[in-house]
């Protein structure tokens, strides 16, 4: 009995045109975050999934005014990787998602301002280690608000504000610092 309800259930989402299985939803005060890169290094992103009706492809915005194409259509499984590259510490990794449907949009990552309507149509919420969720809400306004309809993670990353120097760096940075203080204690001792 459990056997055909469960496999009912997933035919009736299938048919629906969504997933059988809910795309992971930052949470609400993640609404207008930023995403940031926590330490030099690597970055790459993971598709979640989506629940949407739109076509939408994912770009991230260069400094360079060119886009990187990161997952496009539904030719991808959830699980599935783009490595972004190399990044320092500290920069702000801006997704836009664009739309195909109504005649094209594209709607950003980070501050509402970014948009069209001035809605901030995606959540970042740090959700491990250095992982950050980001989940869209594809509709400028807002639409439904459900923001479960284009859905990835990234690594070395943390969500809401430029994260704190890593451990590391911030050691190399007092162990300078003292050693200047010594320098100096030096000189007037002589």
């Amino acid at each position: 009995m459990l056997r055909k309800l469960t496999s009912v259930l997933l035919a009736v989402g299938l048919l629906a045109g969504g997933s059988a299985w809910a795309v992971p939803v930052a949470s609400a005060d993640g609404a207008g975050k930023g995403v940031y890169v926590a330490a030099d290094g690597n970055v790459t992103v993971t598709y979640e999934g989506k629940d949407a009706g739109f076509r939408s492809a994912l770009y991230l915005l260069g400094a360079d005014g060119e886009d990187t194409l990161v997952f496009k259509g539904k030719s991808f499984a959830a699980g599935t990787s783009f490595d972004l590259g190399d990044f320092t510490a500290g920069t702000e990794l801006i997704f836009r998602l664009a739309i195909a449907n109504r005649g094209g949009y594209s709607l950003y990552s980070g501050d509402g301002s970014r948009n069209a309507k001035g809605f901030a149509n995606a959540r970042a919420e740090t959700i491990g280690g250095l992982v950050t969720r980001v989940s869209f809400e594809d509709m400028l306004g807002g639409g439904d608000k459900d923001f479960n309809d284009f859905g990835f993670t990234v690594s070395n990353s943390a969500a809401g504000a430029i994260p704190n120097p890593v451990p590391g760096a911030a050691i190399v940075m007092l162990t300078g610092i003292a050693g200047l203080a010594g320098m100096r204690s030096r000189r007037r001792t002589a």
